[in-house]
C-alpha cells in the first residue's frame, strides 16, 4: 500500500475514493495507525541558511579558481 495514500486517508478521514479506487476498512484502520508518522520533517530554517552560506562560499571559490586558472593560461 503506497504511503502517500495513507497520508491522505489519515488527513481525510471520511473520503470514501480515492484514485479512482474504494476505500476499505482495513486501509482506514492502517491509516488510523501509520498516519500521523507520515508527515515531511524539514530541518530550521536557520540550518537551511547555514547550508546556503557555505555553499554560496564554495561557489565563489570555485568561480574565483576557475578566472585565476584562465588569467594564468592567457597569460603563457
Amino acid at each position: 500500500m503506497l504511503l502517500a495514500r495513507l497520508f491522505v486517508l489519515y488527513n481525510l478521514p471520511t473520503l470514501e475514493f480515492l484514485d479512482f479506487t474504494a476505500i476499505s476498512d482495513k486501509e482506514r484502520q492502517e491509516a488510523a495507525v501509520r498516519g500521523a508518522f507520515l508527515h515531511v520533517v524539514r530541518p530550521a530554517d536557520e540550518i537551511l541558511e547555514r547550508q546556503l552560506a557555505v555553499l554560496t562560499r564554495i561557489v565563489l571559490c570555485v568561480i574565483l579558481l576557475l578566472l585565476i586558472d584562465s588569467y594564468s593560461v592567457t597569460k603563457l
